[in-house]
């Protein structure tokens, strides 16, 4: 009740790090501690040939976050020319069900380039903005892949 704004926890999202819930009397330390070992799964291993396909894209990265220019790639142009290629290895053997995730990675970079080309990362936005525009590619569609799964907000 005394935030700002509204809290992830109105969503049924409890993160035990949140300072919040110490600082509102909500949870004691232990408790946290608790809710932070129950059930506890590791997260799985990313295959090798998906962080190479990922890491394909360190240079978008670097570009867009201005610590660097990417050698020979002076424009945005020719950095969406190279965003295309890394999906090409697939060639026509594309199966969903195999490269869902490679398909993915490819389709939010793509999704967020866009949004720098346009300008529109430069500017402040609603809240809905940036769930249709940046979660939307990036987190909704991670898991178009899992059967009988839908994202709700």
């Amino acid at each position: 009740m005394q935030c700002d704004e509204e809290h992830l926890s109105h969503s049924f999202v409890l993160d035990p790090n949140d300072n919040a819930y110490i600082n509102e009397n909500i949870f004691t330390q232990e408790e946290l501690r608790e809710i932070r070992a129950y059930n506890r799964a590791e997260p799985p291993d990313m295959p090798d040939n998906l962080l190479q396909y990922l890491m394909t894209y360190e240079a978008l990265y670097l570009y867009l976050s201005n610590y660097m220019t990417v050698p020979g790639q002076n424009t945005v142009y020719e950095l969406r020319q190279s965003l295309l290629q890394p999906l090409d290895t697939i060639g026509n053997n594309f199966v969903h069900e195999i490269h869902h995730d490679f398909d993915w990675i490819q389709y939010a970079i793509h999704a967020i380039l866009r949004e720098y080309e346009s300008g529109f990362l430069k500017r402040n936005h609603h809240e809905e903005w940036y769930n249709l525009h940046v979660w939307g590619p990036i987190v909704d569609q991670c898991f178009a892949d899992i059967v009988d799964m839908e994202e709700v907000r």
